[in-house]
């Protein structure tokens, strides 16, 4: 409805990063075993990808 209509998007921009951020750490905290403090940061190994870092 909001794309035909013009409407206000149900789901924002904000609220997807949101919820990336929380599956990203869910999933760095799985592979390292460690804890991880939310907001992520851009200093974070997984800010930018979750491809393994060579």
């Amino acid at each position: 409805d909001a794309l035909r209509c013009g409407g206000e998007l149900p789901v924002t921009l904000s609220d997807a990063r949101v919820s990336l951020e929380l599956i990203t750490a869910m999933y760095y905290s799985a592979e390292t075993g460690g804890s991880v403090t939310l907001p992520i940061g851009a200093d974070h190994p997984r800010y930018a990808s979750w491809l393994p870092q060579l």
